[in-house]
């Protein structure tokens, strides 16, 4: 219920203390510097070096381990009148990395939970008597060298077995480290830095404190004594300050040695993302273009290019591995021929003075977004057709960095059907949020390209003669986006790249074209999956462009919480879109009358 500083000023207490002489004097001393740094607010960081093997958490149904972990470090903290900042500790095991599959599985391992927890667990193998001690022992040398060069305040911590710590943990006292050293036997010990002997201070044993910690009446104010706890009122433990963070993969240490013949398994099938991380830990990235890949990182990945075509290509698509054999990757090199083609330097160069014109566009300057619904199309997956509409125009505006001020849909519709007659039409939907929605018939392959396309080829018209064919908005748009699976006739797109318009079309499957404005280049590109960029935005809670934000396709640790707060209304907050008529000119008007093409806004 103290703190091990109170119980040490009890023991110097002339009438109640049990030290004396040079002790007490030694001990007062020691007291009076932490009490003066506590009271000039320098923080004293605690690291603890915890033999989870052998001083295993005990857990029952009532107590969730993770809580128990908590309530252990923050008894820690509490002990030793300091924050909790590291916690380590060595895993026997041959995998490299953990488990996906067993975590899902729900089998218990309390090294994930402390890696979850923000404990840094290392690995060894193969299990040798003192394996542990020997990595915890490294580990403390080197955090002994990190205090003496930064000068930080650090109290060292030890929960393992009393055989083998002594000489150590003397050294490191006589260097000036504090050291407290709990057991399993009865008692605890406390090294004061710069002395040379021990305070044993009286303490539960470790058996017994696990009962109290599997409590599921412990943080209970109004407890009344139950469950043999004690009365209301009474601190059963001094809880202090934790403060961790969840380790890379890379910070953790393997100290794994195999045999010849144990190579094949070193590595656990752990089931879904285990050959990519673990995504319980926040270190699975799926291995394909993120969900926040911008325009720019398209073009940098494109430059990147060097023009060789690998033996056997291995590409993710449609949610899984496509693999092409040597004589699959070569037909498909010479059927997409501009897939693997390396950038010339005219359109190295075109793409790069475009980029560079949109990284200073004003707050006047918009996008527009065309969008062929019938190879574009979105599902109900999660959010409203109204919310999961607004999400994806949101995702482009990410991926522009601007802002969209017009979004035209075309889809073949029925003549005799009206809009929002059954509860499922996203036209309806899209409609509220101020889209133009272009109802088109016959459903010709054609019909819906050209619907869009001739609106492109008005807006490049306007362009050219220095106005803006959107009566509400005062100039042309800066960028003209194209969803479409083909687009055989990119006329429009051409008008729209030589009128100052950069014009980007985007296919379903990974494939896109981008025309920088003022040049007559077009580059490809590789964009993220259309088919997977739905179901991410559909599980996005939040902006997946907003800076920390946290995206489905790399997902944060369970139990962490993100540095951008949740936002299930993302999708429609803040979009500003313009659905009036277009101001046509004569031969506009003439090709509309020609198409036949019906628009309901």
């Amino acid at each position: 219920r103290r703190s091990f500083l109170e119980t040490l000023e009890r023991g110097t207490n002339l009438k109640r203390g049990g030290l004396k002489g040079r002790y007490a004097d030694e001990i007062k001393q020691h007291v009076a510097q932490r009490r003066e740094l506590q009271r000039l607010g320098i923080q004293e960081n605690i690291t603890v070096f915890w033999d989870l093997r052998k001083m295993w958490l005990k857990t029952h149904n009532w107590v969730r381990p993770m809580k128990k972990l908590k309530r252990t470090m923050q008894m820690f903290a509490g002990m030793c009148d300091g924050t909790v900042t590291q916690v380590e500790a060595v895993e026997i095991t041959r995998l490299l990395e953990s488990s996906e599959g067993r975590y899902r599985s729900g089998k218990l391992n309390m090294f994930d939970e402390l890696r979850l927890a923000g404990g840094l667990v290392h690995r060894a193998w193969p299990p040798i008597e003192d394996t542990v001690e020997s990595v915890l022992m490294e580990r403390f040398r080197e955090h002994l060298d990190h205090m003496h060069e930064t000068g930080e305040k650090t109290i060292f911590f030890f929960v393992a077995p009393e055989q083998g710590l002594e000489p150590i943990i003397e050294a490191a006292q006589s260097e000036g480290a504090t050291v407290v050293h709990i057991g399993r036997a009865w008692g605890a010990r406390y090294y004061p830095g710069g002395c040379d002997f021990s305070v044993p201070i009286e303490f539960e044993r470790w058996h017994n404190l696990q009962f109290l910690m599997n409590n599921p009446d412990f943080d209970d104010p109004e407890r009344h004594g139950k469950r043999g706890l004690s009365a209301p009122g009474m601190e059963l433990y001094n809880p202090g300050n934790v403060s961790l963070k969840v380790h890379s993969a890379e910070e953790e240490l393997k100290f794994q040695y195999f045999h010849s013949w144990e190579k094949n398994f070193t590595m656990e099938n752990g089931g879904v993302g285990s050959r990519f991380g673990p995504s319980f830990l926040g270190r699975y990235v799926r291995p394909s273009l993120r969900l926040n890949t911008t325009l720019a990182k398209a073009f940098a990945a494109a430059s990147n290019r060097t023009g060789e075509v690998p033996k056997k290509l291995k590409q993710w698509s449609e949610g899984k591995w496509q693999e092409y054999s040597e004589d699959g990757t070569k037909f498909l090199a010479k059927l997409e021929p501009f897939k693997f083609a390396k950038l010339t330097d005219q359109e190295r160069e075109a793409g790069q003075r475009d980029l560079d014109s949109l990284s200073k566009a004003t707050d006047e300057d918009y996008a527009v977004l065309y969008w062929n619904w019938d190879t574009h199309i979105a599902q109900n997956v999660g959010p409203n057709a109204r919310e999961m509409s607004g999400r994806i125009i949101r995702y482009f505006e990410g991926f522009l960095n601007m802002s969209i001020r017009r979004v035209e849909v075309a889809r073949w519709t029925e003549p005799w059907e009206k809009l929002g007659q059954h509860p499922l039409d996203w036209g309806y939907a899209q409609s509220q949020l101020d889209c133009v929605i272009h109802r088109v018939w016959p459903p010709t392959p054609e019909t819906t390209n050209r619907a869009l396309a001739r609106n492109v080829a008005t807006l490049a018209r306007a362009a050219r003669e220095n106005r803006s064919a959107i009566p509400t908005l005062s100039k042309p748009p800066r960028v003209a986006i194209f969803l479409s699976d083909e687009l055989i006739f990119d006329e429009a797109l051409e008008d729209a790249q030589d009128a100052g318009i950069s014009a980007i079309w985007l296919g379903p499957i990974t494939q896109g074209a981008y025309y920088p404005a003022h040049s007559q280049e077009r580059i490809c590109l590789d964009i993220p999956e259309w088919f997977q960029t739905v179901i991410d935005l559909a599980a996005c809670n939040r902006n997946p462009f907003a800076e920390g934000a946290h995206t489905p396709d790399a997902p944060i640790a369970v139990g962490q919480q993100d540095a951008v707060p949740m936002n299930l209304a993302w999708g429609t907050e803040g979009l500003r879109l313009d659905n009036s008529e277009l101001v046509l000119g004569a031969e506009d008007q003439e090709a509309a009358d020609k198409e036949g093409v019906s628009r309901m806004a």
